[in-house]
């Protein structure tokens, strides 16, 4: 099971990066595979005040390509992601 971490901010205040970074690692146990973290930029939450950091321990089962990386974006990053889960019968929708 991946481990997920996060830190919301509703006042425009930056997200502590190494902060993030110490919750992620230590969920080290839950996904010992990979490591990923986004934050969003300040210009990012100068329209909606929100400032948001995403961190992501994976355990790999399914896709073991690193193109299952998480914390993940739609194509032109303006949506992010991170989940623990797998889609079942995921060959038969795509």
């Amino acid at each position: 099971m991946c481990g997920i971490c996060g830190q919301i901010s509703y006042n425009r205040k930056s997200i502590d990066e190494k902060l993030v970074g110490r919750m992620c690692r230590s969920l080290e146990y839950r996904g010992p595979d990979d490591e990923g973290i986004y934050i969003n930029s300040d210009s990012d939450a100068m329209s909606s005040g929100i400032n948001i950091g995403l961190g992501h321990k994976r355990l790999s089962i399914i896709d073991l390509s690193s193109a299952a990386r998480q914390p993940m974006s739609n194509e032109d990053n303006t949506l992010w992601i991170t989940y623990n889960g797998e889609i079942s019968l995921l060959s038969k929708i795509i």
